[in-house]
Parts: C-alpha cells; structure tokens; sequence
C-alpha cells in the first residue's frame, strides 16, 4: 500500500471516540478549513499523552483559524474514560485498538534496534512532569510509528508526514506554523 502524500484524497473512515459512536470523517471536515490527522500510539504512553496535553495548551489557537485536531489512539473508548473528560477534552480522540485505520493510512512500525536518543529524552521528561503509563489491555503495538496529515475541508491532503521514531510527532509549533496559525494573531 502506498504512503498518503500531498495532493491526495483523504482515504475516507467511519470511527469511534471515547463518547461516540458511527462518526465519519468526512462529516469532521465539512465547515472547518482545515483538519489536523494525527497517528500517535496509544493513550497510556507517557510520549503520548504530553504531546495531547500541547496540543490542548494551543488549541485557542488552532480553532481561531476554523482548524480541528484529530488524534488517533490504539485505546478503547473505555480507557480514555476512565483517564479523561469529555469537557476537558477539545480535540477529538479516535479509537483505533485494532489498528485498522493505522492500516488504511500505511502508517507503519520502526525496525531499530535501539531507543533513539529524542525518544530517551522526551521520556524522560514526561516521567519528570509526572506522566503515568495507563494500561492499554494490550492492544498497542509497541513500536508503532506516529504520522500526521493535514486535510482541507475538500478532503485533500496537504500535508504528510510520517515518524521515523516512537517520539516523532511533530511538535505542536510545527503544527501551527503548517496551519498557518500565528499566536499574535
């Protein structure tokens, strides 16, 4: 299968959220000029859950420019619950714990032999800020790789990339700079 570039039409999918069921993604991207896909691995990773908890610190600025976060989780919905809120939640969390979507997207796993440094080092500090590792009932595959897109309200792509590494989500300045989205604004 082929990797998601630019220019393409976002392979369409029915999903699940911790608080709702049957939802499309096409009905996500209608009205919002631009909808951010991200492939992390599961919620009970520490790298994870950090790089959500930066994206809810910037949202303010992501909806200012009519833009949305998608965030894709090998998790049950049971689990996010229990973790969560779903008021304190404004991005939206898709259930994927069996990884069909990862699937649809080619979104692949790492062959190294060995943790890369950034992925020591962002560990750490997430164990640092006081991240705990939540149980996934072992539905995560441990050495998933993350990927993030980029889609307008047309459903194209406009934006790929794939991780090389388990801590390879774009920070969230990436993302803003790739939303065109500046805090001064």
């Amino acid at each position: 299968m082929e990797k998601i570039k630019e220019g393409m039409i976002a392979p369409e999918f029915t999903f699940t959220t911790p608080w709702l069921e049957n939802q499309r993604l096409t009905d996500y991207l209608k009205g919002k000029k631009k909808t951010v896909l991200i492939f992390m691995r599961f919620y009970g990773c520490r790298l994870c859950q950090i790089d959500i908890d930066r994206i809810i610190e910037n949202y303010e600025y992501i909806e200012k420019h009519n833009s949305q976060v998608l965030i894709v989780l090998q998790t049950e919905p049971h689990i996010i619950r229990e973790q969560r809120e779903e008021i304190d939640t404004p991005i939206t969390l898709i259930c994927d714990p069996d990884h069909q979507l990862y699937k649809l997207y080619n979104v692949g796993i790492h062959n190294l032999k060995d943790r890369p440094d950034a992925v020591t080092e962002k560990l750490n500090m997430a164990i640092k800020l006081g991240y705990k590792k939540v149980e996934n009932n072992q539905k995560e595959i441990a050495k998933q790789l993350p990927a993030t897109f980029i889609i307008n309200n047309e459903a194209r792509i406009t934006f790929s990339y794939y991780g090389i590494h388990t801590g390879d989500t774009l920070d969230i300045k990436e993302i803003l700079k790739e939303l065109n989205c500046d805090k001064n604004q």
